[in-house]
């Protein structure tokens, strides 16, 4: 029988992680807009009294001195990368020994830690899964601008194939609702075990340092995607979890059909899908992968 967790001291059982990075705060209109978000979602969480661990990345004083008011302890990026400063907020979670569960997320993501974060932890609590993926439902999706969620909800189409073809050279059974995973929603619920947050502390680079900018490995890939494929490779409990979720409406208004947020988001797609498939070739120890692990940090 899985053991009961009562939800009134779930800072007993987990730790949160992010990344901040606001240089222009408050003075450039979007880190005005995202670092506003940041702050309240942070505000949120020292109202429900979470240990939370956060690197930042070069933030104005003005963001860093607003954090430092809260009462949250702000590491400084050592290395640069935003997922070198997912580790690295990782790494400190990790050293509060009796957390089950590390909740990886996205400062900006206040509905996901309001409305969703309890339930996000279950199943881990539960022995139910190693990584649990919130799902977004069609209703969230429409909070977004829709390029965006166009763009992504193609991407979860196009890294669930991958994998899937994948696994079946390799003979494995498909994990049934991998279909249904998130690919692209930011926040990552990790058992706080060596096996499964070890995946997240692996580094990927491109075997030819001039291809860097094509896979962009240290940008989005290794702290946020690349540990879900080899979870699933190695045929981990990845839990897709349905859940309640409404982007910010002042973010969707900025973002919405300005030329380079949509850039962005062409540039992530592409550089995604490229980075998925080269990594799933090294997994199959492909000699013709263009990327190659360089080791684990814990930072």
């Amino acid at each position: 029988m899985a053991k009961s967790y009562p939800t009134d001291n779930i800072k007993n059982y987990i730790s949160l992680a992010t990344a901040t990075f606001y240089p222009s705060w408050p003075s450039d209109k979007s880190d005005e807009i995202r670092g506003d978000l940041a702050i309240e979602t942070l505000r949120e969480i020292k109202k429900m009294d979470l240990p939370l661990y956060i690197s930042d990345g070069g933030s104005s004083e003005s963001f860093l001195s607003e954090i430092a008011s809260l009462g949250h302890k702000i590491y400084i990026q050592k290395d640069p990368g935003l997922s070198a400063a997912r580790r690295q907020a990782l790494t400190q979670a990790n050293l509060r020994r009796d957390s089950r569960v590390i909740i990886l997320f996205e400062p900006e993501k206040i509905s996901f830690i309001k409305n969703s974060l309890i339930k996000s932890i279950q199943p881990i609590l539960e022995n139910q899964a190693d990584i649990v993926i919130p799902k977004r439902d069609e209703k969230s999706f429409l909070s977004y601008p829709t390029n965006q969620a166009s763009s992504e909800k193609l991407l979860n189409q196009h890294m669930a194939s991958m994998i899937i073809k994948t696994l079946k050279k390799k003979g494995q059974v498909i994990p049934e609702e991998i279909n249904e995973i998130d690919f692209s929603f930011g926040p990552r619920v990790i058992s706080n075990k060596p096996p499964i947050l070890d995946l997240f502390m692996d580094k990927y680079i491109s075997k030819n340092l001039s291809d860097e900018k094509k896979f962009q490995c240290e940008v989005w890939a290794n702290a946020l995607f690349f540990p879900l494929f080899v979870a699933l490779y190695k045929g981990l409990k990845v839990v897709s979890l349905p859940i309640s979720y409404s982007h910010p409406i002042n973010q969707t208004l900025m973002e919405s059909n300005d030329p380079l947020f949509i850039k962005k988001r062409e540039r992530q797609f592409k550089t995604l899908l490229v980075a998925t498939k080269e990594l799933l070739l090294l997994l199959e120890n492909d000699p013709k992968s263009s990327i190659k692990y360089i080791g684990r940090f814990y930072g």
